[in-house]
């Protein structure tokens, strides 16, 4: 009975050491903490920096008290002491009751509430069983790819990356499939590179080897289908069956992407505007312009400038200037109207 105990005792132990996602298996050990608060003063001493560190919230770990103290190298160490609100992850030093920061997010960043979240997302993943935290950490992937924000789409590729250099037998062809899906949505050129390149290495592992092999099949039972789906509250289906009305250049396939520029989530818009930008027409500018002036998604009306650029879309001149002041679309706007001036006469 004893033995059986000892045995438990070390697979539990193992269970737990054993972490899911990739910021836990860089920074989360049994000792780690991640705490909210900010620094409240600082002190020189003879290895660096001692930075008092208030607590508001606990996001792992557990401490007893509210304040703890933070040493800096002084290569790392701030030269003014930064007293706003920041996440940091912290592990006890080798001597005594100080801890060293591993990672830190600053509330002053801009995309600060976004990775917030990705965070406490990710920590909670690590509190499931495997099986359910394996799945959950698959999906936030795919949320975090198609994400309105930079960090967060960046995020979701390390993490998707992550899965794949350690656990890529447990990839099935339905589950790169979605990753696929998440393709034609991202914007950065770079990332779309990576994202393509773990997509092949996996599909080798399949026995598949270019991501164009894994287009949806346009044929009019899968037609058939994608319809059907178009009509169901399953947002993933909806999408699935998009992509699929999307490789049909039909009057019908032009009329559902046009119609579906008015959908509810940014994802479908976005989708729509991308295959509408490989077979779109002079009569689609009209539906596109109103895009680029009335969708609440920034990301949404950049995608139409490039639809409206493509397409010789002069009368969107005046509109697509507009986005020259704005550092997300101001790349665009330029290529697109380097495009566009030359036609006007």
């Amino acid at each position: 009975m004893y033995k059986l105990f000892i045995y438990f005792i070390i697979f539990y132990t193992s269970l737990l050491g054993e972490r899911i996602t990739k910021i836990a298996k860089e920074y989360l050990s049994k000792d780690t903490l991640v705490l909210y608060g900010k620094s409240v003063s600082s002190t020189g001493i003879r290895s660096g920096v001692l930075v008092t560190f208030a607590i508001d919230s606990v996001h792992w770990g557990k401490v007893s008290s509210q304040k703890i103290n933070i040493i800096y190298p002084y290569i790392k160490a701030p030269s003014v002491l930064d007293t706003s609100e920041k996440l940091v992850f912290v592990e006890p030093m080798a001597a005594g009751r100080n801890y060293k920061s591993l990672q830190e997010f600053s509330s002053l960043d801009k995309f600060f509430p976004q990775k917030l979240q990705s965070l406490d997302k990710l920590l909670a993943i690590e509190k499931l069983p495997k099986k359910l935290a394996i799945d959950q950490h698959f999906s936030l992937c795919i949320d975090q790819l198609k994400s309105d924000t930079s960090w967060q789409r960046w995020n979701g590729f390390w993490e998707w990356q992550h899965i794949v250099n350690t656990r890529s037998k447990q990839i099935t062809l339905e589950k790169l499939q979605g990753i696929i899906l998440t393709y034609p949505l991202i914007p950065e050129l770079s990332l779309k590179k990576r994202l393509r390149e773990t997509i092949i290495r996996v599909k080798r592992k399949l026995g598949t080897t270019t991501i164009e092999e894994e287009k949806l099949k346009a044929h009019p039972a899968s037609m058939d289908k994608a319809l059907e789906d178009l009509k169901s509250e399953d947002l993933q289906k909806q999408i699935e069956a998009i992509h699929t009305i999307g490789q049909y250049h039909t009057q019908t396939s032009g009329d559902i992407l046009r119609k579906n520029l008015q959908h509810s989530s940014h994802h479908m818009r976005n989708i729509c505007l991308f295959y509408l930008k490989l077979q779109g027409t002079a009569n689609d500018i009209p539906f596109v312009l109103s895009i680029l002036k009335n969708d609440p998604s920034l990301r949404v009306r950049k995608n139409a400038i490039n639809v409206l650029g493509k397409l010789g879309a002069i009368e969107a001149i005046p509109e697509i200037t507009k986005y020259l002041t704005i550092d997300y679309t101001k790349y665009t706007a330029e290529k697109n109207l380097d495009l566009l001036r030359p036609l006007v006469k």
